[in-house]
Parts: structure tokens; sequence; C-alpha cells
């Protein structure tokens, strides 16, 4: 598997809000701040679709990481 991660100091997500972060729609970020609530729901749906995962974990005040991993592509050997 391949893991590409991202981290950021924002605010973090109460376990609460953690939980439902992956639906579409879910916002938690303030109203002036661009964006639909779909990222996270189409990533984990695509990530699965090709035997891979989206999770995430927060802990509030502190930040967020999220990470995607997907199957490694080895090329067949010669």
């Amino acid at each position: 598997m391949m893991r590409s991660i991202v981290r950021d100091d924002g605010p973090g997500l109460a376990p609460e809000q953690l939980a439902h972060v992956f639906e579409p729609f879910v916002r938690f970020a303030a109203p002036t701040t661009q964006g639909s609530g779909l990222g996270l729901s189409l990533s984990r749906t695509i990530a699965e679709r090709e035997g891979g995962a989206v999770r995430g974990e927060s802990t509030p005040g502190v930040g967020s990481s999220f990470w995607l991993e997907l199957p490694a592509y080895l090329p067949p050997r010669a």
C-alpha cells in the first residue's frame, strides 16, 4: 500500500464531528470558507473503489491528519 498524509494545525475536530466528516455535504468550516463538503466523501468513495481507504484523526485545538492509502503498483518483472 502507498500512503499519502495531509496534516494541519487548524482548530481540529471533536470526535462527534470526525464521525461524520466523510458524509456528503458535511462541513465544519466557517461559513465564509469555500467548499461544498464533498471532498472527503468523494475521496473515500474513489479510494475504496480502487481497493484503498481514506482515514482521519483529529484533536480539538491541535489539528487534524487525513491519509489516503492505495494499492501500490509494481510492474511485472521481466
